[in-house]
């Protein structure tokens, strides 16, 4: 519970995030692991969205920018929820 108030009401951690250290941790490490870090950051997206009226923080623009990767994998999403 202090956890999920401190993450949707304080943007210190999803600041870290958006990081070029967090972008340069991403690039080295293995692929399996950053398909992980992807699909949790889109799903934490999709989880502040869903508690916000379909709205986020103007913090995860830059998240977007600096992992647009992000993009990709809610599209593909997107795409097999409607084929599914």
């Amino acid at each position: 519970q202090d956890f999920l108030a401190s993450w949707f009401g304080q943007d210190e951690l999803l600041r870290g995030y958006a990081s070029p250290s967090m972008r340069n941790a991403y690039d080295c490490a293995p692929k399996r692991y950053r398909a992980h870090f992807i699909c949790t950051l889109a799903r934490l997206a999709r989880l502040e969205a869903k508690n916000s009226d379909n709205c986020v923080r103007q913090l995860w623009a830059e998240i977007w920018a600096a992992f647009p990767e992000i993009g990709v994998w809610q599209e593909l999403c997107e795409v097999l929820r409607k084929k599914c």
